[in-house]
């Protein structure tokens, strides 16, 4: 994905006459990345488990509109924000008791639950209160360090950090990558997937309350239109940036590239007055072409160490 990076931004660059890698332009892609980077943390979290969540982007709207909701009955600021966190951790917390009690498939459970908060927050729009007018909230998403560099840019930036350290150099990164590659291996070893995958249900949430807060900031409403960044996003780029759908393997840094080069690639295209069909025929080939890597790159590795064997066993007896 990094080499699909660098030739595409040669390209686009090229193609754009340097405007593509001018700093006003890189400051709008990041900025675009910011929202959907919490999504792709917690998606990728879980996809290593081998979970995934399909209700993320609902549930990130869902606790931008809790707070607009309760800021306008006249909670405070870090009371609402407060107030989002804790309604996204029982969602999340929900989501696990039902694929976990209940037994239901991840697709399935948090599919029903997408749709479960879609519905409940068109009910509770009817009583209005969605506009958001807290001047903190208004400040922490359009604020600019230096006039130049928006302070969600650095929000982001740190925890993200925060979370490649707690995924490759903590006891509980090691749990995570254990109870995706080997479940059963894990429990046998004194491990406790299900405490794990509890905890990385309410994680995701509440990182998708941390996107809806901060989309809410930007816009000044909490609002379903204001999800923009789709219901596969997270997903998308955890598999463009080598996290696999079995689990155990796979990086936030390396789901940040795939978001990178989705966001890269989208942008570019729109530079170029090329038409929004082709970027998504284009991202879906590409999404096509990750999978294949990972699919054929297993396939090359096994057949690569087979000959090595097989040329190993000629030359000992040979010898």
């Amino acid at each position: 994905m990094v080499i699909f990076l660098t030739i595409f931004t040669v390209c686009f660059n090229v193609g754009t006459h340097g405007d593509f890698l001018e700093w006003t332009n890189i400051r709008f892609i990041l900025s675009s990345m910011v929202i959907s980077s919490y999504l792709t943390c917690g998606a990728a979290l879980l996809m290593i488990t081998g979970c995934l969540d399909l209700s993320a982007s609902q549930t990130a709207a869902f606790s931008g509109f809790v707070l607009a909701k309760f800021l306008f009955i006249g909670l405070p600021w870090y009371g609402a924000i407060i107030a989002s966190f804790v309604v996204a951790a029982v969602i999340g917390t929900i989501n696990a008791f039902l694929i976990h009690e209940i037994n239901i498939p991840p697709f399935v459970a948090t599919l029903a639950m997408s749709y479960i908060i879609t519905g409940a927050m068109l009910l509770l729009s009817r009583t209005g209160g969605g506009f958001v007018l807290d001047e903190t909230i208004l400040w922490i998403g359009s604020y600019k360090i230096g006039g130049e560099v928006p302070i969600y840019l650095l929000f982001t930036a740190i925890i993200l950090a925060v979370y490649c350290v707690l995924l490759s150099k903590t006891k509980f990164g090691k749990k995570v990558y254990l109870t995706g590659g080997n479940p059963v291996a894990a429990r046998l070893s004194g491990l406790n997937p299900r405490a794990t995958h509890y905890v990385l249900y309410i994680n995701n949430a509440i990182l998708c309350a941390c996107a809806g807060v901060l989309q809410a900031g930007r816009l000044g409403v909490g609002s379903m239109s204001g999800v923009s960044f789709g219901q596969f996003m997270g997903i998308t780029c955890s598999i463009l940036g080598g996290i696999s759908f079995g689990g155990g393997r796979g990086n936030i840094a390396g789901a940040f590239v795939g978001l990178l080069l989705l966001t890269a690639v989208n942008n570019g295209l729109v530079l170029l007055n090329v038409s929004s069909y082709i970027s998504s025929v284009i991202s879906g080939v590409l999404l096509l072409v990750a999978l294949s890597i990972e699919l054929f790159g297993g396939v090359i590795k096994s057949w690569t160490l087979r000959v090595a064997r097989k040329t190993a066993r000629v030359f000992v007896k040979t010898i």
